[in-house]
């Protein structure tokens, strides 16, 4: 077998290995680990390569070759897009590289008034906003925050109304149509993406990255849908 057929079909097995770790831990939708990969929002960039990727190898082990002749052999550009491929499923960019840092985040604490947030809100196009104590994440105030309150208390705000008035729908717990997630700094892009991805009763609204990737660590960042889907 010619050394590039080899590299070749050794690289392609290297990338279904690593790709079905991966989806062990993820689950999928697909029999295949490549065909999960082509079809999901990573694999978006990689897809035609792949494909054609794909194709060749199931022609080189389908029918290898013809009274002893090989009917594909790999041009070296093709190999070196298997390089490539498999250095990026082995290594995928991290989530928080795609995060708003807490230093640009609109933060709120329970004391703050609830009307210039809101306004903030709105100016700076945010929909939720961490309600913070000290460097700690405590809960979120958002768009649907507001709305269940209307709903629940008739939803009088004026100058006077502060954060903590609405106490109890601040945490994350709490959140009557959306739910939210704490993550770890070296969370993959493909783990946020699934994340966003899932369909469950109540969508996601929201990644906060944060020190161990539970509420009791420091904030470090949030990461919305269109942080992460966005580079499908």
């Amino acid at each position: 077998m010619p050394e590039r057929t080899h590299e070749f079909l050794n690289l392609y097995k290297m990338i279904e290995d690593t790709l079905e770790e991966r989806y062990t831990r993820q689950g999928r939708r697909y029999s295949s680990v490549i065909m999960e990969f082509i079809n999901s929002p990573e694999g978006d960039p990689w897809r035609e390569k792949m494909d054609m990727c794909r194709e060749i190898r199931n022609l080189m082990t389908h029918t290898a070759d013809i009274a002893g002749e090989a009917i594909v052999t790999p041009a070296e550009g093709v190999v070196d897009i298997l390089r490539k491929i498999l250095e990026y499923v082995k290594k995928p960019p991290l989530a928080f590289d795609y995060a708003t840092k807490t230093a640009q985040l609109l933060k709120v604490s329970q004391m703050d008034f609830a009307l210039p947030i809101m306004k903030a809100m709105q100016k700076r196009g945010f929909s939720h906003v961490p309600v913070m104590q000290g460097d700690r994440m405590t809960g979120v105030f958002s768009v649907s925050t507001i709305f269940s309150d209307s709903l629940s208390n008739g939803g009088r705000i004026d100058d006077k109304t502060r954060i903590r008035d609405f106490s109890r729908l601040l945490p994350i717990e709490n959140h009557t149509f959306e739910q939210f997630a704490f993550i770890t700094p070296e969370t993959t892009l493909p783990e946020a993406q699934a994340a966003f991805d899932r369909r469950e009763k109540k969508r996601m609204a929201a990644l906060f990255v944060s020190k161990g990737g539970t509420a009791e660590g420091a904030l470090m960042g949030m990461i919305t849908p269109w942080d992460v889907l966005r580079k499908k």
